[in-house]
């Protein structure tokens, strides 16, 4: 990933102290994690709830339901994400600005590889607690524990049950981090150019908000999908392929139950995203290897 604003040129991995790096990146998103909760809660009840359904508030009961589950998987998850997004966004980067790729085209398309390449990586990690955590949210009366959830699951369907639409996950999750750091950059680059005395800050805000609308607003109907077939069995439902899951939806609700949620999503991705780049780039700087002052030929 390229460095914000008016810092200089890119750093790779190699530039960065990896343990401060990697464990103060993950834990600084965990936190982030924690914060965003309620919207995650709220957006994943708006998404499974039946049409004409209650509609229950941002800080009802049970808006932290699946907490526990969710940091157990987001500091692992995060950490592998922020590995993946930085090696691989500054290979792919340096290696097309080697093609004789434009700075702006170079950045954007490596910022979608990285953004892909971290995706990835992150949901090996994080699906079997995204599914638990989901499975709690949305559980009638008292839910089950991790522990609980995670027996039952194997129980009735296997180890392949913690990675229940892994497939729908991947479709949903990597052209949609592919997306957002593509266009991050692509905008992060466009106003550097256009208006270069803008303030660093504004720039990381304003790159961050015009990508999380567009990708949340565009990849909402996967991502109903997605929640829905992880969600299946936490009530007793059968378990069924996220094609059926989406005919099912669409002929009992119309299309438009494909968007269930979407502001709820885009207010979380947008916050997110926002928090996220600024505090990433800045972690950047903090954890940048000092180079030692290269010695007088007299000494």
């Amino acid at each position: 990933m390229m460095d914000a604003g008016h810092a200089g040129p890119s750093r790779g991995l190699d530039d960065l102290d990896k343990p401060r790096f990697l464990g103060t990146g993950a834990a600084m998103y965990t936190g982030l994690t924690v914060a965003l909760y309620p919207l995650h809660s709220q957006k994943t009840r708006s998404q499974t709830a039946t049409q004409g359904g209650p509609r229950p508030g941002l800080l009802a009961p049970g808006a932290y339901r699946g907490l526990a589950a969710a940091v157990m998987g987001a500091l692992p998850a995060r950490m592998c994400y922020i590995f993946a997004l930085e090696a691989g966004g500054h290979h792919a980067t340096t290696w097309l600005a080697g093609r004789g790729l434009k700075p702006e085209a170079a950045a954007s398309l490596g910022g979608a590889v990285g953004g892909a390449s971290a995706a990835m990586t992150s949901m090996l990690v994080y699906v079997p607690f995204d599914i638990i955590s989901q499975q709690q949210i949305v559980s009638k009366g008292t839910p089950e524990s991790t522990l609980a959830i995670a027996r039952r699951i194997v129980s009735t369907e296997g180890f392949p049950g913690l990675y229940r639409g892994m497939g729908i996950t991947m479709i949903t999750y990597l052209p949609s981090s592919a997306l957002w750091w593509g266009l991050y950059k692509a905008t992060h680059k466009s106003i550097e150019r256009t208006s270069p005395l803008t303030p660093t800050l504004l720039v990381e805000v304003a790159s961050a908000t015009v990508a999380g609308a567009f990708t949340s607003t565009l990849t909402m109907p996967l991502d109903a999908i997605k929640t829905r077939t992880q969600v299946q069995s936490a009530n007793g439902g059968e378990a069924v392929h996220f094609v059926r899951v989406a005919r099912e939806l669409v002929a009992t609700d119309g299309i438009r139950a494909l968007w269930r949620g979407v502001f709820w999503r885009g207010t979380h991705t947008i916050i997110w995203g926002c928090t996220m780049v600024v505090c990433y780039e800045q972690l950047k700087r903090w954890a940048a290897k000092t180079k030692p002052l290269a010695r007088s030929r007299n000494e």
